[in-house]
């Protein structure tokens, strides 16, 4: 599963384009996944190390603008689930998780206070995107002709559909087509669906609730659902609940093995049997590999080929900049000093961090 969730994410296009971009959002994905994928290595294992290392790697989110916002809501409603459903695997743990917790919360300090002297940063961008703005809600329903009821469920059907349907509008990508492309939407959902079913695992839990909440909280509830750059921390997620489909498929058609529940090491889940060994069996992970190999060919074709020639991508200040950069490298600097008179439409540094 893990190697097919890799193939699926190196493919997507989304993924692929932030992490050739110089913006950090690609970066909370990475954080969010240690942080949970090593909670749960160490709620399965219960070791000192994997502990200390989770609460590393959640106390580091609270530097990342998307982490340290949607991180908490996907850990209140994991950690009840854990208080009432598994109380007496929580008792052998609690040492552990008190001392990720602590660790976490040392390492999360000085931006905490920060945070904390400074609240209206942390929720500036709420309050500029949210669609809970009686000013927007106005708009909206004029704009769409509709009430303002019918218009708050457009939007939350439009968040809902933000990966698999409509049309990226984030100025940082703006590409004309879903950010899931057909084959890894179809087993985005298979996953969802076998997920669901195997709820009582804690892996597929928490996917499934790092799924519904970056859906709600950064889609459904800002203005103009999708927007890639919001989007974009899900995308191992994405990958692991697509792997999670494909391996379904194997099991379906008897391409792949039984395999062990991760969450409880002496036990094992097993689907029906099909009526014998299929005769496809020995090369069931080299049919299935080819499935993301294939996914991710085409997102690959789609984003060096059409994409790259569309010239979506940002704007003509942008276009500009990048060949004036370019320009001024080849200029030996001991010989030429150059002005630049940009503003207020460009600028040499960010314009809102006065160097």
């Amino acid at each position: 599963g893990g190697i097919f969730a890799a193939l699926l994410l190196f493919g997507s296009q989304l993924h692929l384009h932030y992490s050739r971009m110089a913006l950090t959002n690609v970066w909370d994905g990475l954080l969010m996944l240690a942080a949970l994928g090593l909670g749960g290595l160490a709620w399965r294992h219960n070791q000192r190390t994997l502990w200390l290392l989770a609460g590393l790697a959640l106390g580091l989110n609270a530097y990342l603008f998307t982490a340290v916002r949607l991180l908490p809501i996907i850990l209140l409603p994991l950690g009840l689930l854990v208080f009432f459903t598994r109380r007496e695997q929580l008792g052998k743990r609690w040492r552990g998780l008190a001392t990720a917790v602590l660790l976490a919360l040392l390492v999360a300090l000085p931006q905490l206070l920060f945070y904390n002297s400074n609240s209206e940063i942390f929720w500036l961008r709420l309050y500029i995107l949210g669609i809970f703005d009686r000013v927007w809600m106005t708009r909206e329903a004029e704009l769409c002709g509709q009430s303002t009821p019918a218009s708050l469920t457009t939007q939350l059907w439009h968040g809902v559909r933000a990966l698999n349907a409509g049309l990226d509008h984030s100025p940082a990508y703006g590409a004309q087509v879903p950010l899931l492309t057909t084959g890894p939407a179809i087993l985005l959902i298979l996953g969802v669906i076998t997920a669901v079913f195997q709820r009582r695992h804690l892996r597929n839990l928490t996917l499934l609730i790092w799924l519904l909440v970056t859906t709600l909280f950064a889609a459904a509830l800002l203005e103009n659902p999708p927007q890639s750059h919001r989007l974009v921390s899900v995308a191992p997620a994405l990958a692991l609940l697509g792997a999670v489909g494909l391996a379904t498929i194997g099991k379906r058609f008897t391409l792949l093995g039984n395999q062990q529940n991760q969450d409880e090491p002496n036990t094992e889940y097993r689907t029906p049997d099909t009526g014998g060994r299929s005769a496809l069996r020995p090369y069931g992970t080299l049919i299935l590999l080819a499935i993301p190999l294939i996914f991710a060919a085409n997102d690959l074709v789609y984003y060096f080929g059409p994409y790259r020639v569309e010239h979506r991508f940002a704007d003509r200040n942008t276009e500009i900049a990048d060949a004036v950069a370019d320009y001024l490298n080849t200029l030996e600097p001991e010989e030429w000093t150059v002005y630049f008179y940009g503003a207020p439409a460009m600028f040499v540094d960010f314009p809102t961090i006065p160097l």
